[in-house]
């Protein structure tokens, strides 16, 4: 996302639309489970690892899940969003990349909620 930001300039972009972390506060999510009805809340914190044989893998991985990138980016030419999507591989090789072989691992977290509704 910050490099996205970045290249458009503007470090606010997106704000209004909702993305992966607008969830994380667990506690808060809960509260407006409990508004529209839902009861016996319950919630895990798991541990998962996303492993991409290359930069481009995971960036090609963002492109398919990643919403909210792909709302940023909608109004851009698809030269302009070439030049952002060859920016965010550059940046991955750059931050997460193993130097030898290009594989990347990046270690996360993943709030899982359920909840009944009668």
């Amino acid at each position: 996302m910050s490099t996205a930001r970045e290249y458009l300039r503007d470090p606010l972009a997106g704000q209004a639309v909702p993305g992966p972390f607008s969830l994380v506060d667990v506690g808060a999510f809960k509260k407006s489970l409990l508004k529209v009805g839902f009861t016996d809340i319950q919630s895990e914190t798991i541990n998962v690892t996303f492993e991409f044989d290359s930069a481009e893998d995971y960036t090609k991985f963002n492109q398919d899940i990643v919403a909210h990138i792909r709302t940023l980016l909608a109004n851009e030419t698809e030269r302009r969003k070439e030049e952002i999507w060859s920016a965010i591989t550059d940046k991955a090789k750059l931050l997460f990349a193993d130097s030898q072989s290009g594989y990347i691992k990046l270690a996360n977290e993943a709030i899982c909620v359920v909840a009944l509704k009668q």
